[in-house]
């Protein structure tokens, strides 16, 4: 039950206003800065899996987040591709 709960609290560990802060940001422009938003989802999940005491990784803008996040981003597309071609 434990691991449960670490799960959800995981966010608010260490120092985490000011990334909540510059998230918010991101997430309220995500029209232009989707791809590193993507990516740093990734990097938050790739750091909950390997160090669950940390708290969310530090937010810069680096070539293996924008890979991740236009990735994501195609991989997004091509999926949402058959739909829109429904359409």
């Amino acid at each position: 039950m434990t691991a449960i709960a670490d799960s959800f609290t995981w966010p608010f560990r260490g120092p985490w206003r000011g990334r909540w802060a510059i998230g918010m940001v991101v997430v309220v422009l995500s029209p232009v800065l989707f791809v590193p938003l993507l990516g740093y989802a990734i990097a938050a999940v790739r750091a909950a899996e390997n160090d669950a005491s940390g708290g969310p990784p530090p937010w810069r803008l680096s070539a293996p987040l924008l890979r991740d996040g236009l990735l994501v981003a195609g991989l997004l597309a091509v999926s949402a591709s058959p739909f829109a071609a429904l359409h």
